[in-house]
Protein backbone atom coordinates (compact mmCIF):
# COMPACT_ATOMS: atom_id res chain seq x y z
CA UNK A 1 0.00 0.00 0.00
CA UNK A 2 1.45 3.41 -0.92
CA UNK A 3 1.75 6.13 1.71
CA UNK A 4 -0.97 8.25 0.11
CA UNK A 5 -3.40 5.36 0.25
CA UNK A 6 -2.39 4.68 3.84
CA UNK A 7 -3.11 8.29 4.76
CA UNK A 8 -6.49 8.07 3.06
CA UNK A 9 -7.29 4.86 4.91
CA UNK A 10 -6.31 6.47 8.22
CA UNK A 11 -8.64 9.38 7.48
CA UNK A 12 -11.49 6.99 6.71
CA UNK A 13 -10.88 4.99 9.89
CA UNK A 14 -10.60 8.18 11.94
CA UNK A 15 -13.92 9.43 10.56
CA UNK A 16 -15.60 6.05 11.11
CA UNK A 17 -14.42 5.72 14.74
CA UNK A 18 -15.31 9.33 15.46
CA UNK A 19 -18.85 8.73 14.17
CA UNK A 20 -19.17 5.54 16.24
CA UNK A 21 -18.05 7.32 19.41
CA UNK A 22 -20.30 10.31 18.67
CA UNK A 23 -23.23 7.93 18.28
CA UNK A 24 -22.44 6.37 21.67
CA UNK A 25 -22.15 9.85 23.18
CA UNK A 26 -25.61 10.72 21.89
CA UNK A 27 -27.06 7.55 23.40
CA UNK A 28 -25.44 8.33 26.75
CA UNK A 29 -26.71 11.95 26.63
CA UNK A 30 -30.23 10.66 26.00
CA UNK A 31 -29.95 8.22 28.90
CA UNK A 32 -28.64 10.98 31.18
CA UNK A 33 -31.61 13.19 30.34
CA UNK A 34 -34.07 10.38 31.06
CA UNK A 35 -32.41 8.97 34.18
CA UNK A 36 -33.70 10.05 37.58
CA UNK A 37 -31.44 7.94 39.82
CA UNK A 38 -28.51 10.13 40.96
CA UNK A 39 -26.02 7.24 41.08
CA UNK A 40 -26.93 6.04 37.60
CA UNK A 41 -26.74 9.60 36.27
CA UNK A 42 -23.27 9.98 37.81
CA UNK A 43 -22.11 6.74 36.16
CA UNK A 44 -23.51 7.82 32.79
CA UNK A 45 -21.76 11.18 33.03
CA UNK A 46 -18.52 9.36 33.79
CA UNK A 47 -19.06 7.16 30.74
CA UNK A 48 -19.69 10.27 28.64
CA UNK A 49 -16.37 11.78 29.79
CA UNK A 50 -14.60 8.50 28.95
CA UNK A 51 -16.06 8.56 25.43
CA UNK A 52 -15.03 12.19 24.94
CA UNK A 53 -11.50 11.39 26.13
CA UNK A 54 -11.30 8.35 23.87
CA UNK A 55 -12.38 10.39 20.86
CA UNK A 56 -9.72 13.04 21.62
CA UNK A 57 -7.01 10.38 22.09
CA UNK A 58 -7.87 8.59 18.85
CA UNK A 59 -7.96 11.88 16.95
CA UNK A 60 -4.55 12.78 18.37
CA UNK A 61 -3.09 9.40 17.39
CA UNK A 62 -4.44 9.64 13.84
CA UNK A 63 -3.13 13.20 13.50
CA UNK A 64 0.34 12.17 14.68
CA UNK A 65 0.40 9.20 12.30
CA UNK A 66 -0.58 11.39 9.37
CA UNK A 67 2.09 13.94 10.30
CA UNK A 68 4.73 11.20 10.38
CA UNK A 69 3.61 9.92 6.98
CA UNK A 70 3.82 13.43 5.55
CA UNK A 71 7.38 13.74 6.93
CA UNK A 72 8.37 10.48 5.21
CA UNK A 73 6.48 11.17 1.99
CA UNK A 74 8.86 13.76 0.44
CA UNK A 75 11.89 11.51 0.96
CA UNK A 76 10.00 8.56 -0.55
CA UNK A 77 9.15 10.65 -3.61
CA UNK A 78 12.82 11.57 -4.01
CA UNK A 79 13.85 7.92 -3.80
CA UNK A 80 11.33 6.99 -6.50
CA UNK A 81 12.55 9.85 -8.72
CA UNK A 82 16.13 8.51 -8.67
Amino acid sequence: MCLGALTGRLSEEDWKRSREISHLEEIVKTLISRESNAQSKKELKSKKRELEDRKKQEKSIHTKLKQEIVKVLPSSVLILAV
